[in-house]
C-alpha cells in the first residue's frame, strides 16, 4: 500500500493520519510532513496529533521529519504527539530513542490528555 497522509482538523488540535508504508522516494512525504506541520502552526494550531495505526513501515526520512516539527512545535509552544503506534513501529521508536524524545500514546484519548496537560 503506497504511503498516504490525511488531515482531520479539530477545534484546537489536527491528527495526521499516517497509513501504508513511508519508504523514501515514494513520494516526498517527508516535505508533505514538515509543510503540514508548518501550516497548522502558522495557523495557531500547537496539537498535532500523528496516527500510526495504519502505518506498514515508516523510515528514517519519515523519522526525521517529524522530529523536526516535533521541535518546531516545542518552539511555538506545542507538541506533536504520535499514537497508535503498531508494535513494530513502537519498537523501533524506541531503539533508537524516540520514546525519549515523543510522548508516544496508546490511543487518541490518551493522547488529547497529554495535550492538555502539556498545551496551553
Amino acid at each position: 500500500m503506497d504511503a498516504q497522509i490525511d488531515i482531520e482538523k479539530k477545534d484546537d488540535y489536527v491528527i495526521m493520519h499516517f497509513s501504508g508504508a513511508f519508504h523514501s522516494g515514494e513520494f516526498d512525504f517527508p516535505r508533505e510532513i514538515k509543510n503540514n506541520i508548518k501550516e497548522f502552526l502558522n495557523e495557531g494550531i500547537k496539537k498535532i496529533l500523528i496516527n500510526f495505526e495504519k502505518v506498514s513501515f515508516f523510515g528514517s526520512d519519515g523519522i526525521g521529519s517529524i522530529t523536526n516539527g516535533h521541535y518546531a512545535a516545542c518552539n511555538a509552544g506545542g507538541r506533536v504527539v504520535p499514537y497508535s503506534l503498531p508494535e513494530h513501529i513502537h519498537a523501533a521508536f524506541k531503539i533508537v530513542g524516540l520514546d525519549k524524545v515523543f510522548q508516544i500514546c496508546d490511543n487518541l484519548d490518551e493522547a488529547l490528555i497529554y495535550l492538555e496537560q502539556k498545551v496551553k
